[in-house]
């Protein structure tokens, strides 16, 4: 009888292991960085508010135009782009706060972007950041950027956009 047990056992087992479908489990490798800018990371959930070491990324303030509506014009979608050039915005901070400029404040520009996603018409708004150098850096980092495009009848959003920069002042 105890050696009938374990093959009842292995019979049930086996049954029940063959009853379910099997699940397919993929394994895909993460892409290649789109280029040196790009995060190996997803963006946080909350996007609100998100921080890469002295670069802190916030909302749009303002967007305004005929695409306002377009999924790829969303208040998200400038933010998560903006997101993943993180690290060209933290270039600018690096390569310009110099050894003792203390490079906190913040940078507001205004920019259009057009249906084919090309940034135009970059404009500092307002600033508290004296560096004319970090100023001119960030506004050709934006310059830079693409937009995922959108049809051509879209036409073209402008976006007021806030980058505060934190550090403490360099020994």
């Amino acid at each position: 009888m105890k050696a009938l047990i374990p093959c009842v056992l292995a019979v049930i087992i086996a049954a029940g292991c063959a009853s379910q479908p099997k699940q397919a489990v993929e394994n895909k490798p993460l892409p290649p960085p789109k280029d040196i800018y790009a995060l190996p990371h997803e963006a946080p959930l909350d996007r609100s508010l998100r921080r890469q070491n002295n670069v802190t990324i916030t909302m749009p303030e303002k967007i305004v135009g005929p695409a306002i509506n377009a999924p790829e014009r969303s208040q998200d979608a400038i933010s998560d782009l903006f997101w993943e050039k993180v690290g060209a915005m933290q270039y600018c901070y690096n390569t310009n706060a110099g050894d003792t400029l203390t490079a906190n404040g913040k940078i507001v520009l205004t920019f259009t972007i057009a249906p084919n996603g090309a940034v135009s018409e970059v404009q500092l708004f307002r600033t508290d950041i004296p560096h004319q150098g970090m100023r001119d850096c960030v506004i050709e980092a934006l310059e830079k950027l693409q937009f995922k495009p959108i049809a051509d009848s879209l036409g073209n959003v402008s976006v007021t956009f806030p980058l505060v920069f934190t550090g403490a002042k360099k020994q």
